[in-house]
């Protein structure tokens, strides 16, 4: 018999031997709604955007297929849907009658549509590798100096490193550091992660003489 979502990560987590708050601490979701996940009780979480980015964060952390998690869930929501039967009011004289509530009716329409596209942009942004370029060094470069500069451009709320050290890019995503080659070739891996673990990575190859 298959599992659902919830039994799938619940199983997961015991057999990993960690806690529903070890969990909520190290993933910085709230306990209450680890708990709405494991017992599938959708109705007490938030829109399915979010759901969906607890999923993910909450899969890889228990080293389970998030794309299978993620696709469950949207059978789920499938099934959840209800199909209702649209009521119009009859209008004589095929005319249309233009009220303050319909007018409520549509700005409120509008409001959600500009929200839910928002949401969807951002969780694109979120599930995609951060943009990352590197404007100096150029590749293959041969350096006469042991300090070279490294200039580039990426969001600034990724986590970037330099060969494994840390970066901290400006509040427009610029950043710059001064790096001290070893004397023949030099590998420089410069990369960015975004909060869901999604990566970009540019390598430079510079040999200093």
């Amino acid at each position: 018999m298959s599992l659902n979502i919830g039994e799938k990560l619940k199983k997961r987590r015991q057999e990993k031997r960690r806690s529903l708050e070890e969990a909520a601490s190290k993933l910085k979701i709230s306990l209450r709604k680890l708990q709405a996940l494991e017992n599938n009780q959708w109705n007490k979480l938030p829109a399915p955007v979010y759901v969906r980015g607890y999923l993910a964060k909450y899969s890889q952390y228990l080293n389970l297929s998030s794309q299978e998690i993620l696709l469950d869930y949207e059978i789920i929501l499938k099934e959840r849907i209800i199909q209702k039967p649209s009521r119009l009011p009859q209008i004589e004289n095929n005319q249309f009658v233009f009220s303050p509530k319909a007018v409520v009716v549509v700005a409120i329409g509008l409001f959600l549509g500009i929200i839910g596209m928002s949401l969807i942009i951002n969780w694109a942004s979120l599930i995609s590798p951060p943009k990352l370029t590197v404007e100096q060094p150029s590749d293959n470069l041969v350096a006469r100096e042991p300090e070279i500069k490294i200039v580039g451009k990426t969001a600034n709320s990724v986590h970037l490193t330099v060969n494994g050290r840390p970066v901290y890019p400006d509040t427009d995503g610029h950043f710059e550091l001064t790096y001290n080659l070893q004397s023949g070739f030099n590998t420089l891996e410069i990369k960015a992660q975004n909060n869901l673990g999604k990566e970009a990575t540019i390598y430079r190859r510079v040999l200093l003489q």
